[in-house]
């Protein structure tokens, strides 16, 4: 800016000495003195002559070399539509936008590439009036600033192309632009590419963006030989300087330029696979088809899928002769228990069912102690329980003429199936009071005065001690996702709520409770994720603060129908250390049946820290299969949900599936600790600090 400034002064300054020098020399000759009569007349002076100056030269202006011709109907703006079906989209991501994503990590096969911040143009992403409907506008920068990469297969090194898929993606950790946390390899979901992820990513259709900085350049014109695109045997051909689309849906490639090109950006493999138009049976043997290969946990749960399809689709077959939807979805909802899993779940109009079965209650809740005991630990006044004499703290020792324990074993939970046999075991318990409306039930307890009794009791409309003693009750609907604070003397204290509301938002709230606790020097940090139902695995991340060195996890592994088997590829899940804040107290984590999937990564992550220590009750819920690939949706607004991922450490083991993550300090559930007068686990933690 100085510079400019100051060649802006100098051309007046210049001007005005011009100025000044040809009024002087214009009205002020040189004197000459006066004839006397005493001396002899002279010549006349002669006559003053303005000088001319001389007139300029002639600027000869240096030849400019022409300038290239650029198409003058290349890209520079895109537009397009989305179809998004991923059940959990917009309550995970609020802040999302498209990106021209660098492709060069694919070009590459590089899983870990890192898009650089000064390479990523935004634009808006927009939801529509129509459900799960989505628009967007890009807008293209004169000159982008990706990596430039050789694919011309000319066996010279030439200066390359920057190759770009549009994608959707979100702000979930600082400012908008993908940092190296956020960013790795390459899109498979919400892409204006087709991604085949059970082939290790690759690209197979859809359109690419491709910039060339001149004339100079080549491009794959097709697949070739191998089917992959960017691989030595792809045919090239020249390509335009400036922006081209490339789509690769035909052979060979079309290659065009437009204005303003209008791009579907693809789901990928996350889209619910849409069922809604087949009848009864061809939904059923698609699902099953589909689902019984692609399921994981098959070998380690001794899953018999042929005796499971001999069972339940003669049952689709006579639901779907007689146009019976109850026949049809009570058959779906044996075979989602058939599937020991509590990730297969199952969707639909099933009101009537659960009412019937739910509704009918006696006003009490139980619970085992770890004795064997089985206590009454909720008593709801002017219910059959109450009005009989049974009082809180009772024990149960018979459930209609059998022993509890045999009670609990026919008792038949709801809300199956399960991975652990202590989640079902609650499960039963919760249930086993509740049946349908004006059904008997003769209980045998004992008081805590030690007074026995027998009575036969009818079940009424009472739901309140069922539903205040679920395993999730007490969530609270208005609370933000994470919540912290100082507890006992000096303890940071951090519950988790939830990790599938506005990811952004859970984040930073923990990095702004850690970073708070670390400066504060608290005694300890006490991690609580006993009420929270999953989500995004955000484990290794919120690990990372825990850590000096790297970790590894484990890796996923999917069904590659390639390879007809349960492959792995790309980096493995790790700890990565926090580069801002390392806490170096203690920490604890307190968990219980309550935390699954996505909270079991958190609890299962910060113990792989070595720094932690896991205090509950329980294990947590064992739920751990991935199910973004497995959603289905059937006909009569039927869904159906199954894991297809697993994960698994380097020795081999199957990570939380069917165990969950097992405390270090596992405190028994007794008398005292159920009638407790506050919070009976994190006081024991504060305990143990102090």
């Amino acid at each position: 800016m100085s510079l400019f400034l100051s060649k802006r002064l100098l051309i007046p300054i210049t001007a005005l000495a011009l100025a000044s020098f040809a009024c002087s020399a214009l009205t002020t000759p040189d004197p000459t003195p006066e004839p006397t009569a005493t001396t002899a007349p002279t010549d006349p002076p002669p006559t003053a002559v303005p000088e001319v100056e001389p007139e300029p030269e002639p600027t000869v202006e240096e030849p400019v070399a022409a300038e290239p011709e650029i198409d003058p109907n290349q890209p520079v703006r895109i537009v397009g539509t989305a179809e998004i079906t991923f059940p959990v989209f917009e309550s995970y991501l609020t802040e999302t936008y498209v990106m021209l994503e660098d492709l060069a990590g694919f070009v590459a096969r590089d899983f870990e590439y890192v898009q650089s911040e000064e390479s990523q143009a935004l634009g808006p992403f927009f939801s529509t009036d129509e459900p799960e409907q989505y628009t967007y506008a890009l807008n293209l920068p004169a000159e982008p600033t990706a990596k430039l990469v050789d694919v011309d297969n000319n066996g010279a090194t030439d200066t390359g192309v920057q190759v770009f898929a549009v994608t959707v993606q979100a702000n979930l950790i600082d400012g908008p632009f993908l940092g190296e946390d956020e960013s790795g390899g390459w899109s498979g979901n919400w892409t204006s590419l087709r991604i085949d992820s059970e082939n290790q990513d690759e690209v197979t259709g859809g359109t690419l963006v491709v910039w060339a900085p001149d004339a100079a350049q080549g491009f794959p014109t097709g697949f070739g030989a191998d089917g992959l695109l960017f691989t030595e045997d792809d045919p090239t051909a020249p390509i335009a300087q400036g922006y081209t689309l490339v789509e690769l849906d035909s052979e060979p490639f079309r290659v065009y330029t437009e204005r303003e090109p209008n791009l579907a950006l693809y789901e990928g493999d996350v889209a619910k696979h849409d069922y809604t138009e087949l009848s009864y049976t061809a939904a059923f043997d698609a699902l099953f088809n589909k689902a019984s290969i692609e399921y994981p946990f098959t070998d380690m749960k001794g899953v018999d899928w042929q005796a499971i399809y001999n069972e339940i689709a003669p049952r689709i077959a006579e639901a779907e002769e007689k146009g019976r939807y109850d026949l049809y979805y009570f058959a779906l909802q044996d075979f989602a228990n058939a599937i020991p899993d509590g990730h297969v779940s199952l969707r639909g109009d099933d009101r009537d069912y659960y009412r019937d079965n739910v509704i009918g209650g006696l006003g009490i809740a139980l619970t085992e102690l770890d004795n064997g005991d089985v206590i009454v630990t909720d008593l709801v006044p002017n219910t059959p329980a109450a009005d009989a004499g049974i009082e809180l703290g009772a024990q149960i020792f018979e459930w209609n003429r059998m022993p509890i324990e045999d009670a609990i074993e026919e008792s038949v939970s709801l809300f199956g199936p399960y991975s652990t046999a202590h989640v079902e075991r609650i499960d039963k318990i919760a249930f086993l009071p509740q049946g349908q409306l004006d059904t008997e039930v003769i209980i045998g307890y004992t008081n805590p005065d030690l007074q026995a009794g027998e009575v036969t009791l009818t079940r009424t409309f009472e739901i309140d001690a069922f539903f205040d003693n679920f395993l999730y009750a007490g969530f609270p609907d208005t609370s933000a996702p994470v919540e912290y604070q100082i507890v006992g003397q000096n303890t940071g204290y951090i519950r988790i709520w939830s990790m599938s509301d506005d990811l952004n938002l859970t984040l930073r709230l923990i990095d702004r409770a850690i970073a708070s606790f670390d400066e504060l020097e608290t005694d300890a940090i006490i991690f609580d994720l006993r009420a929270n139902g999953g989500g995004s695995p955000l484990g290794g991340y919120i690990a990372g603060y825990f850590t000096k060195d790297e970790i590894e996890m484990g890796r996923g592994y999917y069904y590659s129908e390639k390879d007809s088997d349960f492959v792995t590829y790309g980096p493995a899940d790790t700890i990565e250390p926090n580069d801002d804040v390392y806490y170096d107290g203690a920490v604890y984590v307190l968990v219980g049946p309550a935390c699954a999937s996505a909270c079991e990564n958190v609890a299962y992550a910060i113990g792989e820290t070595r720094r932690a220590t896991v205090v509950g009750h329980y294990p947590t819920n064992g739920i751990f299969g991935e199910i973004g690939r497995g959603q289905y949706e059937l006909p009569d607004e039927v869904s159906f949900v199954i894991p297809t991922g697993m994960d698994i450490t380097p020795d081999g083991t199957i990570i939380i599936e069917g165990t969950g993550v097992v405390p270090d300090e596992d405190v028994p559930v007794t008398y005292d600790s159920v009638f407790y007068e506050g919070d009976y686990l994190l006081d024991y933690v504060l305990r143990l600090i102090y």
